[in-house]
């Protein structure tokens, strides 16, 4: 059973991550903190406001039992064009996957050193 408890915009005083795209939520910044109870178990979540309205539009669901929507977006498989995201969204999105890209290319290039290939 589950259960939404409530949501707040809060004034962020640290630096905080997005759940939905993944990207930093800076000081300063208005953030969106959820609160729900899943199967007995508490959850909180942080994003952008932004974020967590284009979720709610693209996952098509309430806070319960959803993946977030960076997950939705890759589990999709779908290109991210394809998703009516807002362009503040978008832009998170684009960010998270180079950010992405940037780390798997640092990994291989470790990898690339250590086996002298």
């Amino acid at each position: 059973m589950s259960a939404f408890l409530g949501q707040t915009n809060r004034k962020s005083r640290k630096q905080r991550w997005c759940d939905e795209c993944r990207t930093e939520i800076e000081i300063g910044e208005i953030y969106t903190r959820i609160a729900s109870v899943q199967d007995g178990d508490f959850y909180a979540s942080t994003c952008h406001p932004e974020c967590f309205e284009d979720a709610m539009r693209v996952c098509e669901a309430d806070c319960d039992g959803r993946s977030f929507l960076s997950e939705e977006i890759d589990d999709s498989g779908e290109p991210l064009d394809t998703f009516d995201l807002s362009p503040i969204v978008r832009s998170r999105i684009e960010k998270l996957y180079a950010r992405r890209a940037e780390v798997r290319a640092q990994r291989l290039a470790a990898i690339s050193k250590r086996t002298g290939t």
